[in-house]
């Protein structure tokens, strides 16, 4: 009875240990989780891809309420229904402003981006309507008609906030424009250095300018801050121009491997920041 007892108490303590080793797993793998998805996310739905514009059509539902709240969160505050007496021009065109955020927190982007356009027939520099309609472009994957509406806002506010950067140089990227596409991301870059999918982006960007140096050394900052969470945007087609070098086989290596190269992964990662 007793060697019955000390088999369960054993019993036991086996399962308790097994259980305290998934833990520490788990606890090991959620961080690369999370990481992974992060840039999985920034680079699919921003940056890697070099495809052509779909056409018009429905988007996701859930797209279509991010961009949604994004657009509403441009524009003014609802003053209130009912009959207004004769307007100004300045009058009527804010109210056409708050027209389009009901429309575009109904989830009508396109009936808001046709009142935005009537805005800027009226007036071209109206900035709430350029960033509003940049970013429905964009969501639409109208890229070019993003560019050209966020080139002309970030010109006229050269302060504006760096989301409108941040679209504006990925909708360049989609259309190839790298060198264009490089400028308007630095303006992101200063603002937030220790982004590593945006570092990344930089890596693409400079591969394809054939800036191989420039493009390695963004690569191993995006290793450094990410980690294995790079790995599966080893095979990505932008950085086929590394391919061959010294530098990017011993990253995809140390990723492949799960190595810690003290060459490669850098303790503080901000000494890499600065070329």
């Amino acid at each position: 009875m007793q060697a019955v007892q000390t088999t369960g108490q054993d019993d036991c303590g086996t399962g308790q240990r097994k259980q305290g080793v998934y833990l520490e797993q788990m606890r090991t793998s959620i961080p690369i989780l999370t990481g992974t998805l992060a840039l999985t996310v920034f680079l699919t739905s921003l940056v890697v891809e070099t495809q052509q514009t779909r056409p018009g059509g429905d988007r996701d539902s859930l797209a279509r309420l991010d961009f949604a709240e994004d657009v509403a969160a441009a524009l003014p505050a609802d003053s209130g229904s009912g009959t207004a007496p004769a307007a100004e021009p300045d009058d009527r065109l804010a109210g056409l402003l708050v027209q389009a955020k009901r429309f575009a927190q109904a989830g009508n982007l396109d009936g808001a981006a046709e009142i935005f356009r009537a805005v800027l027939n009226a007036d071209p520099d109206e900035r709430t309507a350029l960033q509003a309609l940049g970013i429905i472009l964009f969501s639409r994957e109208d890229y070019v008609g993003a560019e050209h509406v966020l080139k002309h806002l970030t010109a006229i506010e050269p302060d504006a906030d760096v989301m409108y950067y941040s679209r504006l140089g990925v909708a360049q990227m989609r259309l190839q424009k790298y060198g264009p596409a490089l400028e308007s991301l630095k303006v992101v870059l200063a603002e937030t250095p220790r982004d590593g999918a945006l570092h990344f982006a930089f890596a693409c960007i400079h591969a394809r300018l054939m800036q191989t140096d420039l493009a390695l050394h963004h690569f191993e900052i995006a290793h450094a801050f990410l980690g294995p969470a790079l790995l599966p945007h080893l095979s990505d087609p932008h950085l086929d121009n590394l391919r061959s070098t010294e530098r990017f086989a011993r990253i995809a290596h140390s990723l492949r491997t799960g190595a810690r190269s003290t060459a490669l992964l850098v303790q503080d990662p901000d000494a890499r920041l600065n070329p």
